[in-house]
């Protein structure tokens, strides 16, 4: 899922009240990049993300298998980083719990603990910039089903995206934006109508609105 709105919109809020949601109905990993330590300890709404912050990828993977709960945050400078590690976890889910092993997993029969990662300001990742995107991001959502893993990220910029973000996204939420540029991205390559998509300018407040895009 994207979030797009320019700052103070509550794109990221939505983002972490989103995933909040889906780890109080199921079992789940979510590992985030956090460069800027955006994530704050508890939203506006009065919800704790427990958020566990961390350095380094090491510190990170160390307090999964100490405390697998709540929202890792690790600040490192390259989300591929965080992706790999996603992927591990996942990975490691599938194996520690599925009956008969990696023949089961490679016909698409595992079970496990997904993951979603979560990429805040996506554009800022060193994976994703307008023109080219990180193999391990574009393998990432790519696969990602097949993965056992999922991904939610927040932009400004809808035009500063890959569009390959576009093409595979399942969900895109917008709250407002000015750029005729970015409100042009939403309905070219992230699947959004157009007519929905304009309305982007006249949005206030914390107002959103929600398209699901397929992929």
């Amino acid at each position: 899922m994207g979030c797009f709105g320019i700052t103070g919109t509550g794109k990221s809020e939505y983002a972490l009240n989103y995933i909040l949601d889906i780890q109080s109905k199921e079992a789940v990993y979510v590992i985030a990049h956090d460069l800027n330590y955006s994530i704050p300890e508890r939203l506006h709404n009065g919800r704790k993300t427990n958020v566990k912050r961390y350095q380094t990828i090491e510190e990170a993977e160390e307090g999964l298998l100490k405390s697998p709960g709540g929202i890792h945050a690790i600040a490192c400078s390259d989300a591929s980083d965080v992706i790999a590690l996603g992927i591990r976890t996942a990975d490691r889910s599938l194996e520690r719990n599925t009956v008969g092993g990696r023949d089961v997993i490679r016909r698409g029969g595992g079970r496990g603990i997904p993951v979603i990662v979560y990429i805040d300001e996506i554009v800022n990742a060193q994976q994703a910039s307008q023109y080219r995107m990180g193999d391990d991001l574009k393998k990432f959502v790519g696969q990602r089903r097949h993965l056992h893993c999922g991904l939610v990220y927040t932009s400004q910029y809808p035009r500063q995206c890959h569009y390959s973000l576009g093409e595979q996204a399942t969900d895109v939420v917008f709250f407002k934006l000015k750029s005729e540029k970015d409100i042009k991205k939403l309905y070219e390559s992230f699947g959004v109508p157009e007519d929905q998509a304009w309305k982007a300018q006249s949005l206030s407040g914390h107002q959103f609105i929600h398209c699901k895009t397929g992929a």
